[in-house]
């Protein structure tokens, strides 16, 4: 079954400037070569961490977003945490617009049933 989903990564502050995008079509080539479509990119640049990460105070920001059967999932995440040119990573499911409606459905059916319960 496919699902979407969105990937952030911190790397290295090391890597030169003109290396970042390379670096980061690194990680899109695995994702798309294990099976993942790339549906949007964004690189936010170099960023200072609220705490040491690896010993570094800073690192490139960068997110992927991607459609990919669910199956193959775990094998590009262990894959990418693998980089050592990747100090942090996260993987999310992104909820489709029909999961997205009924969550917040059942949240106003919530508040509403909430709500009545106080007014008595």
């Amino acid at each position: 079954m496919l699902k979407k989903y969105e990937a952030g990564f911190i790397l290295n502050p090391e890597i030169e400037d003109g290396k970042i995008e390379s670096e980061f079509e690194n990680i899109e080539k695995e994702i798309s070569s294990i099976g993942g479509t790339i549906i949007k990119k964004d690189l936010w640049g170099k960023r200072n961490f609220t705490y040491p990460i690896a010993k570094k105070k800073e690192g490139y920001y960068c997110f992927l977003y991607y459609q990919t059967d669910q199956s193959l999932q775990k094998k590009i995440e262990e894959t990418l945490k693998g980089k050592h040119n990747i100090l942090r990573s996260l993987f999310i499911i992104k909820p489709s617009l029909e999961e997205n409606k009924k969550s917040k459905q059942k949240k106003s059916s919530k508040e509403k049933e909430q709500n009545a319960g106080t007014e008595s």
